[in-house]
């Protein structure tokens, strides 16, 4: 069974932090990337070896915009991807992807990697397809095979709530995520 242990308010010990993803790089070490309550900050620290607290105090990632939540972060090749979305409570906003060849950062922006539109809601690219970005999933034993992970809030009626999964490969050190209707791991043989 598991027993509480503790809690911290991270990046900030007056606000706290919201939206966050924990990257753990090749060697082991964990990072936790959060946007910081009281400033809007989007910032990073490194974990303890026992992942318990921050080793680290939490410092801004340049070049990511202020206000950026929701993020989902993969390494391909040299490069660390960071895909995101504007602030603005449970409401779908427009994406934000950016690359860096270190966590120190720079992180450059990459403009919005979306086409296509949800054919369920007529919700394009603008609005993420009217999701939140929530988790990257590389394919297990497959090489440049992933899968972009959204959740669709309805809080005005939560058993309504929906996930959008799309498939997408890395091309040119950037990845590129098209609406597909229907889909399964076939998808990756012809694209």
């Amino acid at each position: 069974p598991f027993t509480y242990s503790h809690k911290f308010l991270a990046a900030s010990p007056e606000f706290g932090s919201g939206d966050f993803a924990l990257f753990q790089t090749g060697n082991g070490d964990l990072y936790h990337f959060t946007v910081r309550k009281g400033d809007r900050a989007f910032v990073k620290a490194r974990m303890r070896n026992d992942y318990m607290y921050p080793a680290t105090s939490y410092t801004q990632c340049s070049g990511v915009a202020n206000g950026t939540e929701a993020p989902a972060m993969f390494y391909k090749s040299g490069t660390y991807h960071l895909f995101g979305s504007r602030s603005d409570g449970w409401r779908p906003t427009d994406p934000r992807y950016y690359t860096s060849r270190s966590l120190d950062g720079p992180w450059i922006n990459q403009g919005n990697p979306l086409s296509g539109t949800n054919s369920v809601t007529g919700i394009g690219p603008d609005k993420t397809f009217g999701g939140q970005s929530t988790f990257i999933n590389q394919i297990q034993g497959k090489e440049n095979q992933y899968i972009l992970m959204m959740d669709v809030w309805k809080p005005e009626d939560p058993i309504t709530s929906r996930y959008i999964w799309l498939p997408f490969r890395v091309k040119n050190r950037k990845i590129e995520v098209r609406w597909t209707d229907r889909w399964n791991l076939d998808w990756f043989n012809n694209n």
